[in-house]
Order: C-alpha cells, then structure tokens, then sequence
C-alpha cells in the first residue's frame, strides 16, 4: 500500500475545486467519478480517500492542462488552522524542529502525498515521490512543497529553507513566489528541504508546552479512529472509484491490498458487506452523479462505467433505483 494511502480532511479538494472553478470549471466537473457529491464539501466530518483526491486532480489537470504553477497556486491555499489539532500541535512547538517532528509524526493527518523525513543532524526534510501516480506526480510535488512553504511561514516567518527537487524551472520558479528568499535548484534528482541550524532550533513564538502536549495526545487518538474508520470497504470503494470503467476483479482488488481473495471476502462479509455488493454501490453513485450532470447520454455513462451497452446499464441502473436512466434524470431536472 503507498504511504499515502490514508484518509483525509476535504481541504485539499476544496482547494482543487475552487482553482477549477476560477477557471471556469464546474464544481461537478471538478468533482466526476469521485463519489463525492457538490454538498458533501460543505459537511464538517466529511472524509476523503486519496484515491478520491487524485481523481479530482486528474479532473482539473484534464479540463485545464498541467499548467506550471498551478500546483502551487493551489498549495498556496493552505492554512494551518484548517488543519485542526495537528496545526495546534505544530504552531505550540517548543522550536521550529519541534514543529517538524510532529508534523512528520502526524503526517497522516494532512492531506501530503508526498513522504516525508527528518534529518535532525543536517537538518533537512527528504520528501519521497515515488510512490505519486506519475501522470499527476510534478502537480503533487509542486501542490505540496507549496503548502510546505506556506506552514513553514506561518509557524516561523523567518525560517527561508533551501529547496531542491527534481521539478523543472518554470515548476521551481513558482515555487520560488510562494515565499520571499527562497533559494531552489531545479532538475536534481531529490526533493529536499535545507535549513540553517540556527534557524532550526529556533524557538517559536507561540510556543506552549502544555498546549503542545494535549494536541498531540489528541492527534494520536484522531489518527487512530481515522485509520480504523476506513475498514476494508472502503478501501475496497476507493480502489473501485478511482477507474469505474475497468471493472476489476475481487482477485485484483485482493492483489492490490496485499492479501488473498479469501481473506478480503472473510473481511468483507466481517463488515457486513460483499465484493458484489460494494461494486453495485459505486456503480450506482458514479451512474447518478454522471446523469445528473445532464450533458452525457445514457450510453456514454454506461461506457464510462464499462458496461456493454446501453440496455445492460439501463437493466441495472432499475434495479438500484427502481426507475431507468431517462426517467431518473427527467425527474430529478423538472424537481430542479
């Protein structure tokens, strides 16, 4: 499983969704073959797979092109306080490599795709990407330095890291805007983060121990509920949101979560539900999100979700609903 694999908040597609729509693309565009419906972004507990992330990127980056600078126009809309407890918790560090600690620690409650490390002697930050899907990989890169660099000024605002990393001179100059002084070598081999010892150590001006301490007793405890809030069906979901139309096999999705077929029915059936049963749930979200978009025909959301033919979708899509496609969709236009 990549390490970024986890669930979480709706901050960053909120962020994606908004970069789309200022350049004219529709929130439910932003949002297609997600499983994620307009409304949900507006919900408080609202969890999100990464699988359902990287979609949403896929969507922008289709509509709009990968543009240079994007990535960090989008990162730079983090903010540290969307971040909950994990934010407390790093802005009431004792020092700046406090800070970092736990942001590492807790790293599983941001919404990074890229894998961090700490060096505490260098100091520096690594940040593996290998693991990123490489279609969206130097978008991911550049969106999440760009958030670094936004957290890094808000906990610190005299800390100015060296960057390095692999992305290309149009990519680092963005990245350069986002903080003044920044220094960035493009076209290396690694993605890293070098600080100045004394500015390592340094120590932060909202800096509260006991603060510090009831935060992070309090991410370990948010951690371990978002974690086992997943179980395996929504793992299983995830993987079957994030390509509708190839139809994958239980032994498949089994494979990718690195164990038997008949453990991930066992796990299945423990939770209540089946392989079957999970993949006409997709199916009829993906199918009532897509029709209600109002521009596909019933065919091409019947190839999109990689039935045969119109009539198979059609047979199905009653089934769950109780009504065809064209009578749903009639419906739910003339109620709107």
């Amino acid at each position: 499983m990549p390490w970024w694999d986890f669930p979480r908040g709706p901050g960053a597609v909120r962020a994606l969704v908004s970069a789309g729509e200022a350049r004219g693309v529709a929130r439910e565009r932003c949002l297609e073959s997600t499983g994620i419906a307009p409304a949900d972004l507006d919900e408080p507990e609202l969890l999100v797979e990464a699988a359902q992330e990287l979609q949403v990127m896929r969507n922008l980056l289709a509509r709009v092109g990968d543009i240079a600078g994007l990535g960090a126009e989008v990162g730079r809309r983090a903010r540290l306080g969307s971040f909950g407890m994990w934010g407390y918790a790093i802005l009431t560090s004792p020092t700046f490599a406090d800070a970092v600690g736990i942001g590492v620690r807790f790293a599983r409650l941001s919404f990074a795709f890229t894998a961090p490390a700490v060096h505490e002697s260098l100091p520096r930050i690594d940040l593996d990407v290998a693991e990123i899907p490489v279609d969206v990989r130097d978008f991911v890169c550049e969106r999440d330095i760009a958030s670094m660099l936004v957290l890094f000024s808000t906990i610190a605002p005299g800390v100015v890291p060296q960057l390095s990393t692999h992305l290309n001179d149009v990519r680092a100059a963005a990245l350069a805007a986002v903080l003044p002084g920044l220094r960035v070598r493009s076209g290396q081999p690694e993605d890293r983060f070098l600080f100045d010892p004394a500015q390592w150590h340094a120590p932060l001006p909202q800096a509260h121990a006991d603060t510090m301490r009831a935060c992070v007793d309090a991410c370990a405890a948010l951690m371990e509920r978002r974690l086992a809030r997943r179980g395996t069906s929504a793992r299983v979901r995830a993987r079957l949101l994030n390509r509708p139309d190839a139809r994958p096999t239980m032994a498949e999705i089994a494979a990718e979560l690195h164990m038997e077929e008949r453990t991930l029915r066992r796990y299945l059936v423990a939770e209540g539900t089946s392989f079957t049963e999970l993949v006409e749930e997709v199916h009829e979200t993906l199918a009532t999100q897509l029709l209600s978009l109002g521009s596909l025909t019933v065919e091409e959301v019947a190839r999109r979700l990689g039935y045969a033919d119109g009539p198979a979708f059609s047979h199905a899509f009653k089934r769950w609903t109780g009504e065809s496609p064209t009578a749903w969709r009639s419906a739910r236009q003339v109620g709107g």
